[in-house]
């Protein structure tokens, strides 16, 4: 299998995906995983900083361009409203629609 040929539809993302976090171009919220749903509610559609601090990379956060330089790399945030729980990831900025 060809990697331009590898794709997943909603519910396969979701169970492969459960810690995802999808933020619009505001740096609101806008979609994640089945479950951060279950550990944190009420972060939809509200912006990433009121519920998150970025611990890695150091970043200057003000606004989604701030983060292209940091495309493909490690991400580790910390919960603000539960101060143990800490997510590792990849950044990742979805070019295009």
């Amino acid at each position: 299998m060809k990697p331009k040929d590898f794709t997943f539809n909603a519910g396969e993302f979701e169970e492969l995906f459960p810690f995802y976090l999808l933020l619009d171009e505001n740096l609101k919220i806008e979609q994640k995983g089945k479950s951060m749903t279950k550990i944190l509610e009420g972060c939809l559609n509200k912006p990433f900083i009121q519920h998150f601090e970025i611990e890695r990379p150091k970043i200057n956060f003000e606004n989604f361009d701030s983060l292209v330089p940091f495309n493909n790399e490690l991400i580790i945030i910390n919960s603000i409203s539960q101060k143990k729980l800490k997510f590792r990831g990849q950044l990742y900025l979805k070019t295009g629609s």
